[in-house]
């Protein structure tokens, strides 16, 4: 003969949309109350944004950085702070 037993594993749970205390069954992943459940049920579904491609950066070629690096640190503004 089976016996069944009366009591089932639960959790203490918060719900994630209005912050209510609640027992789900171990294991669950339902995150909301069944009060916001059902409200979450009657929203229509979510559109997701349009998602672009991200533009590479423009950079310059390194011998421009480094002509414009020893134009600018054999400046007379700078002769006097390098020594």
């Amino acid at each position: 003969m089976q016996q069944f037993s009366a009591f089932e594993r639960v959790e203490l749970k918060y719900c994630e949309r209005c912050g209510g205390l609640w027992l789900r069954a171990a294991g669950m992943a339902i995150a909301y109350c069944p009060p916001c459940s059902r409200e979450i049920a009657e929203l229509p579904p979510r559109i997701s944004p349009v998602r672009r491609r991200p533009t590479p950066l423009k950079t310059e070629p390194s011998h421009a950085i480094d002509a414009a690096f020893s134009q600018t640190a054999t400046s007379s503004a700078w002769s006097g702070r390098l020594a």
